[in-house]
């Protein structure tokens, strides 16, 4: 059964399925853009490719110590750099006669038990199974409008995904790139519809808000303009800016993710009879709950 939530699915943040939402919603918001823009400008969709390792917290594991234990000597170590057995291998190595050994009944004894030591097999604990940093190719799409007569970028738009928001490479290779256009004459529109993980740093009061889009006019900066709501609130009408001062062009986001839903047919894969992932705060959770009974489908 299709839903129509007032906002963002909250079920389409799932890991399994949000790759190809980000994918999906990047093509159909280009082609709302390019419906509506005036004839010098042309939307581009580009992509940025970079590896990633460990941003999902996975580390190397330690190798079992067995019972010698951290900063306790291990005895069959200790055994071997004792300096009778020393002996015993300088003996062997120089070739004394077996006449030899048996004048010296001591040096006999410790090599026979040194020579039991040696060749009796090593103890094999059981393996514990662990996960270790296998690096990743990351590609990521982004939009840019651009004036092709003049060869300008104009506005960088972007969409955050999980790689930019959790701590680690990806979100570290992002905040630099975020750097690097918010000092350039570019303007940049960042739009968060991911519930998890930190927000990108603004300066200014709290929002305390489900999503939010960032929307940064070059000749305006360090001032921005952010707008934010919640999982049970419509999306606001964002204005993308243009070349000249308050040149702008109101897109639709609400319009671009129903049909990326209805294109993909996401709600058939949906489960909602459970909670989402990540879980909503209390209040929306309680909206959910009665949202998704008058729906019919809870």
């Amino acid at each position: 059964m299709s839903v129509s939530f007032p906002s963002v699915n909250p079920y389409l943040e799932h890991p399994d399925i949000w790759p190809e939402v980000h994918q999906r919603l990047i093509k159909t918001l280009a082609r709302l853009i390019s419906d509506k823009l005036p004839e010098q400008y042309e939307i581009a969709i580009r992509k940025r490719i970079y590896r990633v390792s460990g941003d999902t917290a996975l580390i190397v594991g330690q190798p079992n110590l067995g019972q010698s234990g951290l900063g306790q000597p291990d005895h069959r170590q200790t055994e071997l750099s004792n300096p009778s057995v020393s002996k015993v291998q300088d003996y062997q190595r120089n070739g004394t006669s077996a006449a030899g050994e048996r004048q010296n009944g001591v040096l006999n004894s410790v090599a026979q038990s040194t020579i039991t030591l040696a060749t009796a097999p090593p103890s094999i604990s059981k393996p514990t199974p662990v996960y270790v940093p296998v690096p990743q190719e990351v590609r990521e799409d982004y939009l840019e409008i651009v004036e092709p007569d003049v060869g300008e970028v104009i506005t960088t738009i972007e969409i955050l995904t999980p790689q930019k928001k959790r701590a680690g490479r990806g979100r570290e290779m992002y905040e630099q790139h975020r750097e690097s256009l918010l000092g350039s004459p570019v303007h940049f529109v960042e739009i968060d519809l991911l519930r998890g993980w930190n927000p990108l740093v603004i300066y200014g009061p709290d929002e305390e808000s489900d999503y939010r889009i960032l929307v940064s006019r070059s000749e305006q900066r360090p001032q921005a303009n952010l707008y934010t709501w919640n999982v049970n609130e419509p999306i606001p009408s964002v204005p993308l800016p243009l070349h000249h001062p308050h040149e702008t062009l109101v897109t639709n986001l609400k319009q671009a993710l129903d049909l990326a839903y209805e294109h993909a047919g996401y709600n058939q894969d949906i489960d909602y009879q459970r909670e989402p992932l990540p879980p909503l705060r209390t209040q929306e959770t309680d909206w959910l709950a009665m949202f998704l009974q008058q729906q019919g489908i809870r």
